[in-house]
């Protein structure tokens, strides 16, 4: 996914408005597309106000099980366990 969204707006309010164009963009692939990876930044950690933020985010995007998000702050190896998929509901 485009850094606008994960780095630059961190999966808020803004990120939304800029996934509506990603999405209409490539609309037409879609049915090609297994699953949409979205990587944090490094420094966006696994603290309760991101964790809301991502789950927020996921809600409202419309992907289900096709979001997948990747951790890289130090928080997420003992919170997450890296390695073993967490499924957001």
């Amino acid at each position: 996914m485009h850094r606008s969204i994960t780095h630059l707006r961190k999966l808020g309010e803004a990120a939304l408005t800029t996934w509506g164009r990603f999405r209409e963009l490539f609309n037409p692939l879609d049915s090609l597309v297994g699953f949409y990876l979205f990587q944090l930044p490094p420094n966006f950690s696994c603290s309760p106000e991101n964790l809301s933020r991502v789950e927020s985010f996921h809600s409202r995007v419309g992907l289900g099980p096709r979001m997948a998000v990747e951790f890289r702050h130090k928080t997420a190896s003992g919170s997450l366990q890296l390695g073993e998929p967490r499924a957001l509901d």
